[in-house]
């Protein structure tokens, strides 16, 4: 009897250290939310599993739309095409009913690589102005960095929201309205 009570303690607490050790790999981190207060609240996720790769976007003085890009992953290894999730904000030829000059753009990281961290630089109003975005690989020995361009504008303050080590961005969350007001990474560890 002693037995099968040892027997069945070690195989309850085999499965508990199984659980937690898999709660750790799949623990979300957000990062700070960087821009002005204004705009109602968006958050965005690649599909379970999939890493951030990248974003579309338009800019005219500042940021006026951003849609995440994703990938599936396997063993730290693009698996596929990217993909593109919602569109956040108004193009700006929306924004009160006239043409203005604007810039259409897409980037995204190097192959096998994944967002790791932002540095975004804000104006005076709380607009998201433009955003540097910083990519690595899973070993963390390469990486890119890319930003997003404008058409004019003057950004007045700038922050950065890396993920913490080990983790890799898995969506975007922040304020929007008819432009980009802040801006963060949603992050999490890709274990290869």
């Amino acid at each position: 009897m002693k037995r099968s009570v040892h027997c069945a303690a070690m195989a309850a607490a085999l499965l508990l250290g199984v659980s937690l050790a898999t709660g750790a790999r799949a623990e979300i981190t957000y990062t700070n939310e960087l821009g002005g207060k204004g705009g109602g609240h968006f958050e965005d996720s690649c599909n379970p599993g999939d890493f951030l790769v990248g974003f579309n976007w338009t800019a005219g003085k500042a940021l006026n739309t951003v849609s995440p890009l994703c990938v599936v992953q396997k063993n730290g290894k693009w698996a596929g095409q990217p993909y593109r999730r919602r569109t956040w904000g108004q193009p700006a030829e929306r924004i009160g009913g006239v043409a203005a000059p604007f810039i259409n753009g897409s980037h995204k990281c190097n192959p096998d690589q994944f967002v790791t961290a932002l540095h975004v630089w804000w104006d005076k109003f709380g607009i998201v102005h433009h955003v540097e975005v910083f990519c690595h690989d899973v070993s963390r020995s390469k990486k890119y960095v890319y930003q997003t361009d404008t058409q004019g504008g003057e950004p007045s303050h700038d922050g950065s929201a890396p993920c913490p080590t080990g983790q890799f961005g898995i969506g975007i969350h922040g304020g929007y309205g008819a432009l980009i007001d802040r801006i963060g990474l949603k992050c999490q560890t890709l274990a290869p």
